[in-house]
C-alpha cells in the first residue's frame, strides 16, 4: 500500500531547477530516510509533498488523491510536517504548545477526552512530560525540537514528514528520537525523515532515498544503497560499513579530495 506518492515531480525556484523528475512512494509502517549532501533537494521534496512549494511538473498524491485537491484542514489531520529547526514563537506552557497539534481535529470548545489522551501520548513519545509546565520559549534547542515533534504527533497522523528532527540533539536524544520514529512505524505510521547523520540512517531506516543535485539517484535497502563506493561518489567521504548483530551501520571516516579512493571500494569495518 502506498500512502504518499510523488510522480515525476519537479520544482523551480527563481527560474532555477531545484528538484527534477522525482518519483518516490512512501508506505505506512516504515521509516524512509531521505539522505544526500546539502542542497541535494531533500527539504524541497518534503515541502513539495505537503503543498508548500508549487510544482513545475508532476503530481503528488496522498491516499490516492492529488494533494492540491485536499481541504487543508482534513489533510493536516492525516499528514504531519515537522520543518527543520522548527521554532516556538508562543510563550506558552509546553503542554499547551503540544495541544496545538490537535487544532485540525477541533470541532468545538468542549472537553475532548480523545484529544487529551492524544496529547498525553504525544508528550510521552517525545519525552517532554517533564517539561509540561515549562514556558516553551525558554527551552533549549534540543528541548524545543522534542516539543515540536510531540506537537506533530498529537494529531495522530497517518504519515509524518520530518526534516532533520535530530539536529541539535545530544547523542542520547538522537537515539531516542530515532527509536520513537521506529515505534511509530511499528504502529503503522508512515515516516519520512531527512537525515545528515549517515550512521542513524543506516541503523534505523527501513529504506533510504539518496538525493544529489536535485535528483533521486538511488532508493532501497540501506545495505545495498549506502555502499562505500556510492557514498564516496556522492559525499566525497570514505565510509566504513558493517554489521552489529542484525543492524547495519555506516561511519564516515575521512574526507576525499577527489570523491573516491581505492580504500573506499572495500570500506568494511574490521
Amino acid at each position: 500500500m502506498t500512502l504518499l506518492e510523488s510522480d515525476q515531480i519537479s520544482v523551480e525556484l527563481a527560474g532555477r531547477s531545484v528538484l527534477s523528475q522525482v518519483s518516490l512512494a512512501l508506505h505506512p509502517g516504515e521509516v524512509l530516510g531521505l539522505i544526500g549532501p546539502n542542497g541535494a533537494g531533500k527539504t524541497t521534496f518534503l515541502r513539495a509533498c505537503v503543498g508548500l512549494l508549487p510544482l513545475s511538473a508532476g503530481t503528488v498524491r496522498f491516499a490516492e488523491r492529488p494533494v492540491e485537491t485536499w481541504d487543508r484542514t482534513f489533510l493536516a489531520r492525516d499528514l504531519a510536517y515537522l520543518p527543520q529547526a522548527a521554532e516556538v514563537h508562543w510563550p506558552l506552557p509546553v503542554r499547551d504548545v503540544v495541544a496545538l497539534g490537535r487544532l485540525p481535529h477541533q470541532t468545538g470548545w468542549g472537553r475532548d477526552p480523545e484529544g487529551e489522551a492524544a496529547v498525553a501520548e504525544a508528550m510521552q513519545l517525545g519525552d517532554v512530560e517533564n517539561l509540561a509546565g515549562r514556558i516553551a520559549t525558554e527551552l533549549s534547542g534540543g528541548e524545543r525540537a522534542r516539543v515540536m515533534l510531540a506537537r506533530a504527533l498529537a494529531g495522530r497522523p497517518k504519515m509524518l514528514l520530518a526534516d532533520e528532527p535530530v539536529a541539535g540533539l545530544d547523542p542520547y536524544h538522537r537515539l531516542e528520537m530515532m527509536e520513537c520514529l521506529t515505534v511509530l512505524a511499528g504502529r503503522g505510521m508512515g515516516v519520512a525523515v531527512v537525515l545528515h547523520d549517515l550512521t542513524l540512517a543506516g541503523r534505523f531506516c527501513d529504506r533510504v532515498a539518496l538525493f544529489n543535485q536535485g535528483r533521486l539517484v538511488a532508493e532501497g535497502d540501506p545495505r545495498t544503497e549506502m555502499t562505500a563506493a556510492r557514498l564516496a561518489e556522492i559525499y566525497r567521504v570514505e565510509a566504513l560499513t558493517g554489521e552489529q548483530g542484525d543492524r547495519f551501520f555506516v561511519v564516515p571516516w575521512r574526507r576525499l579530495d577527489g570523491g573516491r579512493s581505492e580504500s573506499a571500494e572495500g570500506g568494511k569495518a574490521r
